[in-house]
This record gives structure tokens, sequence and C-alpha cells, in this order.
């Protein structure tokens, strides 16, 4: 295999655009082509209505039926498993997707050459540790927003510990006494901005706190738990992979909406919504199927409307092979379900 250059982490396409290098017409959603605006751009607009209460149950779900449906005119299924998988072990490493564009088993979607993993989860890793242990210290001398570090190891250790966790909540003095025996300001002040600067890792924090006292942290990219555990996505951690992905592309979808809050999560004892965030101050919920066993999807999100906020809107995550449905509550609020590669998509 020859050299592989490594973009660094905040330059890794995103599933639309790995989608469009393996089917160029995909772009076509983006298009307008005969109509106002283009079928992506509508999908967006009406779920910004939705979130504030202004589009109907109805025409939200013709805007993201049509969406997939055109989706689906381009690629079947199977050949969006292939593309969704070979994104879930490399998060849109250019280098990544170009060297394994003719790999994919296609029958399966998820058999790649062995070697090949090894050799392209290395690379990642290098990136990323010259990122930590020489672009960084770089940084810190020319830009006043990169805190010095003393200890790049600690950083390592530390986005190595959050990365091969599973996600749950943590806290700044936990992660102090239980990973790198310091003080909890050094990662609160200096670390976790430093990982979030540069897009390689980033915190949700719990909605109805206003003090960040716990927090849920996700690495940008699923490359690397493919650099960390030596191997492309299985059905053993798909789950892990998937919800990575979600986070960061529902950050992209965030910015979109020019919101000044973050991504969010909440739970009670029985529930976790796994993801919130504001639009026009009123918040989105997004629950999945996969968060079943800590409480039900419907269940979560109806508990977060009764405890802590009203709202208008929120997005059921389902499997690939679901269609898009909307439905209403007896309370008014839509329910969308999306595949979770077409969420993706939309992001």
């Amino acid at each position: 295999m020859g050299e592989i250059t490594i973009d660094h982490p905040h330059l890794t396409q995103k599933f639309r655009d790995t989608l469009v290098t393996k089917h160029p017409d995909a772009a076509k959603i983006s298009e307008e082509k005969n109509r106002e605006v283009s079928l992506l751009d509508q999908a967006r607009r009406s779920f910004e209505q939705a979130a504030v209460g202004e589009c109907s149950a109805k025409q939200l779900e013709a805007d993201f039926q049509a969406l997939q449906r055109q989706l689906l005119n381009i690629c079947d299924e199977r050949e969006i498993t292939a593309i969704l998988n070979q994104y879930l072990t490399f998060g849109g490493f250019e280098p990544a997707i170009q060297t394994l564009r003719e790999t994919p088993d296609k029958q399966s979607g998820n058999d790649w050459n062995e070697t090949q993993i090894e050799e392209l989860s290395k690379h990642i890793d290098n990136g990323l540790t010259t990122t930590i242990y020489k672009d960084i210290p770089r940084l810190a001398k020319i830009e006043s927003s990169i805190p010095r570090i003393e200890n790049p190891d600690e950083l390592h250790a530390l986005f190595t510990f959050l990365t091969r966790r599973d996600f749950g909540e943590t806290s700044y003095k936990g992660l102090a006494e239980s990973v790198l025996n310091c003080d909890p300001r050094t990662i609160r002040q200096k670390y976790v901005p430093i990982l979030e600067t540069l897009h390689i890792s980033a915190q949700a924090t719990r909605y109805d706190l206003e003090r960040n006292r716990t927090l849920r942290f996700y690495p940008r990219s699923p490359g690397y738990l493919t650099a960390l555990r030596g191997h492309g996505v299985s059905p053993e951690d798909f789950d892990d992979r998937l919800r990575i992905t979600l986070s960061d592309h529902l950050r992209r979808l965030l910015a979109k909406y020019d919101s000044d809050g973050g991504l969010q999560y909440w739970h009670d004892e029985t529930h976790l919504v796994d993801f919130i965030f504001d639009i026009h101050d009123t918040p989105v919920a997004f629950v999945s199927e996969f968060s079943d066993s800590s409480g039900g999807t419907i269940a979560a999100s109806s508990s977060f409307a009764d405890s802590v906020q009203p709202y208008n809107l929120e997005v059921v995550i389902t499997d690939s092979q679901s269609g898009v449905v909307v439905t209403e509550s007896e309370s008014g609020r839509i329910r969308l379900h999306l595949p979770h590669w077409l969420l993706l998509v939309f992001c």
C-alpha cells in the first residue's frame, strides 16, 4: 500500500458527501431543478418549522418521504448499507474512502481486507498522535485560543479513555480522579477545549442542568474506534459507531440553524433521551431504537416533555429498512420516524 496522508479530523467529509462519491446522482437532492428549493433544503425548512410548531405532520412526512424516495431511486438498500458500514468504519477520512472504493463486499457490505483495515487504522492513529504531540504545541505558540499543554501524553490518554468507554455519563472530577490523577480544571479548561477546537472530540451536556456537573463525551469520528480496536464495524459495536456518527452529524445540523446552544441529552431514573438541541429556543428531542434498553423511545421523549419542557418535534431514529413515518401525539407533538442513514444524509 502506498503512502497515505491523513486529513485532520475536522476535514473529514460528511456521510452525504461519501454517498455522492459512490453515486454522483445522489447530489440531485441538493439541486433545485424545476423546484423552488431542493428536496434537501425543503426538508430542512419543514424540519425547522415543525420544531417551532409551524409545520403540519402531513407536510413534514411528504417532504422527508420525497427525500428518501429520490435516494432509493439512485441507491438500493444493500448499497446504502455497504456505504454506511464503510463510513462507520472510517468516518469520512478521505484517504480511507479513496482506498476502499472498490473494496467492500457488495453482498455483506462489511468485508474489507484485514491488512488494509490494519494499515489504515495505523495511519489514523498516527495522524492523531502527530496532532497531539506536534501540531498542538505548534498551534499553542501562535493561536491564543489553544492553551499550552505541559503533558501531551495526558491529553492522549484522556482521549483514548473517552473513546474506549461506552459514552455514558461522567464528570470532570471523575475523569481527573480515575484517569489522570490531576486537577479537574486542567481537563475542563485545557484538555476538553483543545479536543473540541480541533474537532477530535466533543461533549454533550445535560439539558436540565445549568452547570455542567455531568457530561457525555464522543469522538468526532468512528474512525478512532477502528484505530483503537483494529477492525471495521461489527454487530457488537454497530450501536457505538452509530451513536458517535449521529452525535457528530447532529452537531453539523445544529450549526445550520444558527443555534447558540450545543448538543445535549437528558435522563431520569428510567429513561434516556440521547440527543437534544434547540432551534429558536425550542428543543428537538432525538431518541433511538437502540436506546430501548434505557426505557424505550416514545416513553423517554414523553417523560422529557412532562418533566422538563414541552416541545413540538421529536425524532425517532429507526433501522435502515424502515420508511419515513410521521405521527402526532395526543398532546400535539409531531413524531418523525427516520431511518438512521436518512438522518445522516439530512445532516
